[in-house]
């Protein structure tokens, strides 16, 4: 299984504190937002790499060998701007309320 990890060791962007993320694969990082998410991050927003970060290349050897590895840098601190899903799921209201209301009942 995945685990999950405190989205601020990695990235720095609104909410990360209490935020969890997984690594999905070498390359994808899925960050579980704690909170509105409208509060916390919103299309157009940056995430970066958090300053206190260590991001190398990952070892592609497959028997995990690499010489040079220990000598590789730590990715610069860069950002990226989040973007809305590709495809947006449209909500769909649901109400639920007795089929009549008398004259002094209240819809609440």
């Amino acid at each position: 299984s995945k685990r999950f990890f405190a989205c601020h060791v990695l990235f720095d962007f609104i909410c990360a504190n209490s935020s969890q993320c997984q690594w999905i694969d070498p390359s994808k990082v899925h960050a579980y937002i704690d909170g509105s998410p409208s509060q916390c991050v919103t299309p157009g927003d940056s995430l970066h790499i958090a300053g206190t970060a260590s991001i190398k290349a990952s070892c592609g050897a497959a028997n995990s060998i690499c010489r040079l590895s220990p000598s590789w840098v730590n990715s610069p601190r860069s950002s990226i701007t989040i973007l809305g899903p590709k495809l947006a799921v449209q909500p769909i209201p649901v109400f639920n309320s007795p089929s009549t209301l008398g004259a002094c009942d209240n819809l609440t």
